[in-house]
């Protein structure tokens, strides 16, 4: 009998901590990447210039409409055109191929180029905040089956589930009061993201659309601002490197003129690009 057990346990490998340690890939080595839009480029100029950590976040704030997912777009083209591969996270359900294709042959002619830019585009669209997380935890695993080379990760739609989640919170009981439901499911995406983040260590551009019009109750409703509605957790602006306001209004029938303000400036329209139905542009000519 105990020639036996013997046997089987010299069958079960055994491994050090320290080994077990060095079999987890090294986060892969920060290079320098760029968007083709000039207001974020110029704030990944400085965090390239200061910061050695990992890939830089960056988040577009706007109402719906005002070009957040173009820009996204625009960016995955970019890096797409460069053989880097896109992690894409559609959250709210509305990305689109057709658009996305439109943005690159705006730049190239040729139908393999295309082709191939498309081919580098991985599309992945979790419908609730716990499919988000869920999707956002095995994507290291799903870069290393697939031996990619990612340049960019996209989260488009972040907020098209607050109220969803808001309500699903009030039934849920916790221990501690002072942690709500809601809290905790934003603290676990937080936490998953910024894990994948370091993992990765390739640029982060995160879209939210819980920007709110202000109304003048004198004016009879007429729009006089937008405030931001902060339905993140506070430590989700640490993680943060850049944050934007994007503006668009109508210029003419065929395009829309975008504004980028970097929070905290108070240099309005400082960066200006214009949207047609083929993408993107930094200017008209």
């Amino acid at each position: 009998m105990t020639t036996e057990l013997d046997r089987l346990l010299a069958q079960i490998k055994s491994e050090s901590a320290r080994s077990v340690v060095g079999l987890a890939p090294p986060p892969p080595k920060r290079t320098a990447v760029y968007t083709g839009v000039d207001a974020l480029d110029d704030a990944l100029r400085e965090i390239y210039e200061t910061d050695e950590s990992s890939g830089p976040l960056l988040e577009l704030l706007g109402l719906a409409g005002s070009g957040k997912t173009h820009t996204a777009y625009h960016i995955c083209a970019t890096i797409a055109l460069n053989g880097q591969s896109v992690l894409f996270i559609d959250i709210d359900g509305k990305a689109s191929a057709h658009t996305l294709a439109h943005h690159i042959k705006s730049r190239v002619k040729s139908t393999e180029q295309v082709a191939e830019a498309l081919r580098l585009v991985h599309i992945f669209t979790p419908s609730t905040t716990q499919s988000l997380i869920a999707t956002l935890a095995m994507l290291p695993q799903y870069v290393q089956r697939h031996d990619l080379s990612i340049g960019l990760l996209v989260l488009d739609g972040l907020g098209c589930n607050y109220w969803a989640d808001r309500k699903e919170s009030v039934h849920v009981r916790l221990r501690s009061k002072r942690a709500t439901a809601f809290f905790r499911l934003q603290q676990l995406f937080v936490d998953t993201l910024q894990m994948v983040h370091r993992r990765l260590g390739c640029l982060t551009v995160a879209t939210s659309l819980l920007l709110l019009p202000v109304l003048d109750s004198q004016e009879d409703g007429r729009v006089i601002g937008n405030e931001y509605r902060d339905h993140m957790i506070q430590r989700w602006s640490s993680v943060v490197s850049r944050s934007f306001l994007i503006d668009s209004r109508a210029d003419g029938s065929a395009l829309s003129r975008v504004t980028f303000t970097p929070v905290g400036s108070q240099k309005a329209g400082l960066y200006t690009a214009y949207i047609d139905q083929n993408g993107l542009h930094t200017n008209t000519g």
